[in-house]
C-alpha cells in the first residue's frame, strides 16, 4: 500500500539542494543490509538490528520502533538507539496520542523539517542544539495491517530530511515489516507445533493423544494401522485402542509422578496385527509455550522397523531443511527486489541520479540471477534423482574453462578481499560437458570464496595424475568438523544451518557437483580439512570410460 507523506511547508532556510538529503547510495546499502533480517526469526532481534543498521548506515541521532501486539492495543517501545534498554518496557503510547499515536492511527507518514513545523506539530520549542529540527514518523505494516511506527530524528551533520528520504525510509519500513511478519509467523507456527500436531511428525510411529480422563483426542494413521482400527472411530477411550499388556503399561506411565514433565519410556513385548514384536512405549506431556496442557502423547514404536523409522526421520528432517533453506533463498532476493522497486517508479525515475539507477539495475540483476540459480539447482536435483540427466560430451579445454570461472568470481573475491592464486599446468583437451564442468568448478570456487576469511587467499592448482586430470581448490576460513565432513555432499547440508546464517546458498551445490563429476566418470572429495584449511579435489578421466560415453546425450 503506497501512502502519501503529509506535506510540510519548509522555511526559506531549508530550500537547499537535494545534496543535503541522505542520498540514494546510503539507502541501497541499507536495503541490502536489512534484507537478511527476513531470516531472523526473532521479533526483538529484528527490531534491535534494524535500529542499529539505520542509525549506522543513515547517520542519524535517534531511531525507535513502537509496536502493537495482537492482544494489546497500546503501542510499546520495541527498540531504540537513544534510550537505555532497561527503560524500554516503561515507554508506551496510546493510539491517537501525540504525534506517534496520530501517525499510527492515520496510517500516513509524517515529515517535519524546521522550527515552525516542529512547533506546530509538537506544540513545543525544539531542542536548541538543532538549528533546523527534522524528523520522520513512518507507519509500519505487519501481516497486512498497521501495527507499529518508526520514528527517525535528526540526521547527523548539516542535513535535513526531505520528501524523498521519507519515501525511501517507507521502503525500508516494508523490509522491516516483512521481517517482523516472518518472525511473527514463525513464532505462531512454533506455538502450534508444540501442541498436538507434534504427534504426527513421524508418520511411521504410532501416536495418540489422551486427556486426563483417558479420552483419545488424536490418533494418527500409523496407530490405526498398528491396532487395526477403522479410519473413523468417533469417541474413543484408551482401552478401545491399546491391547494388553500395552494398556497396563501405558496407564501406569500416565499416572506416575512426573514433576519435571519429562518423557518416560518402557520397552516390552506385544502382539501387533497378529505378530509378536518388540515395542517401545513413550509417554510425554504436551506442553504449550508456558504451561502443560493437561494432555499427553503416547508413542508406540515397532522396534523391528527401526531402520525404516530412522530413514523416514532423516527424510522428514531433510524436507524441513529444504523448506527452511529454499524459503530463505527465495525470500531474500525477492525482498531486496521489492525494496528497491520504488526507486525506479516511472513517476519518480527522473528524480533518481543515473549512478543510483545503475546500482539499482545491478542489484536487481544480481538477485534475479540468484533466484534463477536456486530454481536451476532444484531442477537439476530432480533430473538426477529421476535418472534423466544426460551430459553432452565435446572436446573441452579445461585450462581455459578454469580461467573463465576464476574471472567470473573476481568481483565476489575482491568484495571479500580474497585473492585467487593459480598454479595451472598445460592440460590436454579432454571430452567433457563444458557447461556441467563449469557448474562443478564454479560451485567449489564459489564456496571457497564465500567461506574464506577476509584477506586469505584461495589457491587453485591443476596437474596430470594419469589416468586423471586433477583440479585442487584450497581455502582458509570456516572450519568443517568431523560430523559435517561425513555428509558434506548430501542435500541441504551447510556448515551454518541456523535461522540467522549470514552465508547464502540452498545446500545443493556440493550434492550436484558430486553427481555431475560421477556422470563424467570422475571423483570428488574433501581431501584436507585441518584447522581452518579446506581442500577439495576433483579428478576427471583423461579418457572417457565406455559406460560413461554410453550414458551421454547423443550429439545433434
Amino acid at each position: 500500500m503506497t501512502s502519501k507523506t503529509q506535506k510540510t511547508e519548509l522555511p526559506d532556510d531549508l530550500a537547499a539542494p537535494d545534496e543535503t538529503g541522505l542520498g540514494g547510495a546510503r539507502y541501497l546499502e541499507l536495503f541490502e543490509s536489512l534484507a537478511p533480517l527476513v531470516s531472523c526469526l526473532d521479533s526483538a532481534g529484528v527490531s534491535m538490528r534494524s535500529c542499529q543498521l539505520i542509525e549506522r548506515l543513515l547517520g542519524i541521532e535517534a531511531w525507535s520502533i513502537f509496536l502493537q501486539s495482537v492482544d494489546d492495543p497500546i503501542l510499546r517501545l520495541a527498540a531504540a538507539t537513544h534510550i537505555a534498554q532497561k527503560d524500554w518496557p516503561t515507554i508506551s503510547v496510546q493510539p491517537g496520542e501525540g504525534i506517534i499515536g496520530q501517525v499510527f492511527q492515520s496510517g500516513q507518514p509524517l515529515l517535519i523539517s524546521g522550527r515552525e513545523a516542529f512547533l506546530r506539530h509538537m506544540g513545543r520549542e525544539p531542542d536548541p542544539r538543532y538549528p533546523v529540527p527534522t524528523c520522520m514518523i513512518i507507519p509500519l505494516s505487519i501481516r497486512g495491517k498497521i501495527a507499529g511506527v518508526i520514528n527517525v530524528t535528526n540526521p547527523t551533520g548539516p542535513r535535513v530530511f526531505r520528501e524523498r528520504d521519507a519515501q525511501l525510509v517507507g521502503s525500508a519500513a516494508l523490509l522491516i515489516g516483512g521481517a517482523l511478519t516472518a518472525a511473527s509467523l514463525y513464532e505462531e507456527s512454533r506455538r502450534l507445533q508444540e501442541g498436538l500436531e507434534e504427534i504426527f511428525d513421524s508418520m511411521q510411529i504410532g501416536a495418540l493423544a489422551v486427556d486426563q480422563s483417558e479420552h483419545v483426542t488424536h490418533l494418527n494413521h500409523r496407530a490405526r494401522h498398528m491396532f487395526e482400527l477403522p479410519a473413523e472411530n468417533g469417541d474413543m477411550k484408551l482401552a478401545d485402542v491399546l491391547p494388553d499388556p500395552l494398556l497396563r503399561a501405558c496407564r501406569s506411565m500416565l499416572t506416575a509422578e512426573n514433576p519435571d514433565d519429562k518423557p518416560s519410556h518402557e520397552k516390552l513385548r506385544a502382539t501387533l496385527r497378529g505378530v509378536p514384536v518388540n515395542v517401545q512405549l513413550t509417554v510425554n506431556p504436551i506442553r504449550g509455550v508456558r504451561e502443560t496442557l493437561g494432555r499427553q502423547v503416547v508413542v508406540i514404536e515397532d522396534l523391528t522397523d527401526q531402520e525404516e523409522i530412522v530413514r523416514l526421520r532423516a527424510a522428514e528432517s531433510a524436507k524441513h531443511s529444504f523448506m527452511a533453506i529454499i524459503s530463505h533463498e527465495l525470500r531474500t532476493p525477492l525482498t531486496v527486489i521489492r525494496g528497491v522497486l520504488p526507486m525506479i517508479d516511472p513517476g519518480r525515475v527522473a528524480q533518481v541520479q543515473p549512478q543510483t539507477l545503475h546500482q539499482v539495475h545491478q542489484l536487481l540483476a544480481r538477485n534475479c540471477n540468484r533466484l534463477g540459480d536456486v530454481i536451476n539447482s532444484i531442477l537439476d536435483v530432480t533430473e538426477i534423482e529421476n535418472e534423466t540427466l544426460r551430459l553432452v560430451f565435446r572436446p573441452t579445454d579445461l585450462t581455459e574453462l578454469l580461467k573463465e570461472c576464476i574471472e567470473r568470481l573476481a568481483d565476489n573475491a575482491r568484495a571479500k578481499r580474497v585473492s585467487i592464486e593459480t598454479e595451472l599446468c598445460d592440460l590436454p583437451i579432454i571430452e567433457a560437458d563444458a557447461r556441467r564442468i563449469e557448474q562443478i568448478i564454479g560451485e567449489i570456487l564459489n564456496n571457497a570464496v564465500k567461506f574464506s576469511d577476509s584477506g586469505a587467499p584461495v589457491r587453485v592448482s591443476t596437474k596430470i595424475d594419469s589416468p586423471w586430470v586433477e583440479i585442487r581448490v584450497t581455502n582458509t576460513g570456516a572450519v568443517i568438523d568431523d560430523a559435517q565432513r561425513e555428509n558434506i555432499f548430501d542435500k541441504f547440508r551447510q556448515c551454518d544451518g541456523s535461522n540467522t546464517r549470514t552465508v547464502g546458498g540452498c545446500g545443493l551445490g556440493l550434492f550436484l557437483a558430486r553427481h555431475l563429476v560421477r556422470l563424467h566418470g570422475g571423483q570428488i572429495q574433501l581431501a584436507e580439512c585441518r584447522e581452518k584449511k579446506t581442500t577439495f579435489v576433483v579428478r576427471l578421466p583423461l579418457e572417457l570410460p565406455p559406460e560413461i560415453r554410453a550414458w551421454a546425450e547423443p550429439e545433434i
